[in-house]
């Protein structure tokens, strides 16, 4: 019975970290030149995949300012924006620009010997 309850609690614990685990994203920051008259802007993101069966996410947000920053996993991005006038027409896209998410430098640090607190000697940083 032992055996039998220790199975599920662990079947139980890997499911719910599996369920609880958060995909990695990355900041990424965009400016752009106000344009003249704008209210607002439209920012559409969509994800390049590497093939056709995997299907490509399209994020759409809107901002006042000429500006946007989120959080988006690592991979490959097409982006499009369009200003909106104060009656809230839409105008042209822009050319769709393309852009890389690509994950943060890897800092190594090693155990014991120099380098413990704080000491920059034990550590090693991989682009």
């Amino acid at each position: 019975m032992k055996l039998g309850s220790a199975f599920i609690l662990l079947m139980i614990s890997f499911w719910t970290s599996m369920v609880l685990a958060a995909p990695y994203r990355r900041l990424v920051n965009f400016e752009w030149e106000a344009i003249e008259n704008a209210k607002s802007y439209e920012i559409e993101l969509k994800q390049v995949k590497s093939s056709k069966e995997e299907e490509a996410k399209t994020f759409t947000f809107k901002v006042t300012e000429a500006a946007w920053n989120g959080r988006l996993t690592p991979g490959k991005y097409m982006m499009k924006l369009r200003s909106r006038d104060y009656r809230g027409v839409p105008g042209d896209w822009s050319e769709p620009s393309e852009f890389n998410v690509g994950l943060e430098t890897a800092v190594l640090k090693f155990p014991g010997g120099p380098g413990e607190n704080g000491d920059e000697r034990n550590r090693h940083h991989v682009p």
